[in-house]
């Protein structure tokens, strides 16, 4: 595959025709996070995730190719994503580029774009947490809360101040 520019991070709202692919990206990634789980239930999730004006909002990172404009990745902004902390809030969460438009930046992008996002709503700190991507967290700003298990998984929470 050549090299994808530009990549372009839009609020999901502008492409909710992309929500069953995202939706299949989460479920197949996060699934057995949630007892449950199903692409339905994401497709549910990320259909209250389609006004910008407010959390919960969703982004699709977008690149063009011979074929127009295409997803290569997702992110959110929750009130919540730990049940086991609800005392922090908002989250960065569901923050998923596909293998194959991975370490060119979509990631970075969608990371920033919600970051962005949520400093034009007036928030003050955000919240992420991850299985095993917390150096790359590191790298964009991101700092060390915890280690923690969560649903049987060890995970480390991150901050940073938008």
């Amino acid at each position: 595959m050549g090299e994808i520019t530009p990549i372009r991070v839009v609020p999901l709202g502008d492409r909710p025709e992309l929500i069953p692919t995202l939706a299949g990206w989460l479920y197949e990634q996060w699934g057995y996070f949630h007892d449950h789980d199903s692409v339905d239930r994401r497709i549910s999730e990320l259909r209250e995730r389609l006004d910008s004006a407010r959390v919960p909002v969703a982004f699709v990172a977008l690149s063009s190719d011979e074929s127009g404009a295409m997803p290569i990745g997702t992110a959110s902004l929750t009130a919540d994503d730990l049940d086991t902390r609800p005392d922090l809030t908002p989250w960065l969460a569901s923050v998923f580029v596909p293998a194959e438009f991975r370490r060119i930046g979509v990631g970075a992008a969608l990371v920033e774009a919600v970051v962005a996002h949520a400093r034009t709503l007036g928030i003050g700190k955000l919240y992420l947490f991850t299985e095993d991507r917390s150096e790359f967290y590191g790298r964009l700003g991101w700092t060390f809360v915890e280690d923690e298990t969560y649903r049987g998984h060890p995970v480390t929470v991150m901050k940073t101040a938008p």
